[in-house]
């Protein structure tokens, strides 16, 4: 007789602090870790963390920790949990060098820890449970939803979403995929209600992408200083270098990742 039960640490009624756990058979499953920025009266407080302390007498029952994304609301919890559970991370590639990033800052020794790569293909098995991926669209690269299949079906996580086709295809939602799951016995779904009852016409993406786009086209310098260096608008190299300030437009306005060093954003950028 399988026995599920799911519970929230944080991010229910709240901005941040996101973090869920589902139990299936006694196995722990831990969906993000995120922190939560205090509010303007905690005065001398950085950063509020999910209250994971009845997780420290069941470490011995978790079979990891599942990131949805890289945004701080989700992942940011990381560096104090680890402390007390040190169990396994799985993540996408992008999500995932932010969080070794993150680590490295909090003191860590990265070769400690068990930080599992995944993709929108993994599947993971732990006994009868498996989890596996499908990709989503954020405000942020490689952001995923995760399932959990169980015998008695499934339990879906969506964390954050929106619905933009129009993005990236590596970073479109798949349909296909929340199809197939559908088409399952889906017991419950987490979803995200955070900004649901905000009015918008879908075209937040698009109107930041010309924004940005339109500062590149009117900065001064950069192309003309291309231009003398390379005369002939038929030379490979200035023709390589259009190809790729477009390709860099394109990213940046994709992304926003957040204020790091230079050193911190160069595996990053490598990720996307």
């Amino acid at each position: 007789m399988t026995e599920i039960r799911f519970f929230a640490l944080g991010g229910l009624g709240e901005n941040g602090k996101n973090m869920y756990v589902v139990e299936v058979d006694r196995q722990l499953f831990i969906l993000d870790a995120g922190i939560k920025y205090p509010s303007s009266e905690l005065f001398g407080v950085d950063e509020i963390i999910p209250d994971y302390r009845v997780l420290i007498r069941a470490k011995d029952r978790i079979q990891g920790i599942f990131l949805s994304h890289g945004h701080e609301d989700h992942i940011g919890a990381l560096p104090h949990i680890l402390k007390d559970l040190n169990v396994p991370v799985y993540a996408t590639n992008f999500t995932m060098q932010i969080v070794k990033d993150t680590l490295l800052d909090a003191g860590y020794e990265l070769e400690n820890l068990t930080l599992n790569t995944i993709n929108q293909n993994s599947i993971i098995k732990f006994n009868s449970v498996r989890v596996t991926f499908f990709n989503t669209t954020h405000s942020i690269p490689e952001s995923v939803g995760i399932a959990i299949h169980t015998v008695k079906g499934l339990i879906v996580y969506t964390s954050d979403f929106t619905f933009d086709q129009s993005s990236d295809r590596k970073y479109q939602t798949d349909f296909q995929k929340i199809n197939q799951l559908a088409e399952k016995h889906v017991l419950a779904l987490l979803s995200e209600s955070l900004g649901s009852t905000l009015v918008l016409n879908g075209g937040v993406n698009q109107e930041l992408t010309h924004r940005l786009n339109s500062v590149y086209a009117h900065a001064k310098g950069a192309e003309s200083s291309c231009r003398s260096s390379f005369p002939s608008g038929k030379d490979p190299a200035y023709r390589r270098y259009l190809a790729q300030k477009s390709t860099a437009k394109k990213k940046i306005a994709t992304s926003v990742v957040g204020p790091r060093s230079a050193s911190s954003i160069s595996p990053l950028a490598k990720a996307i």
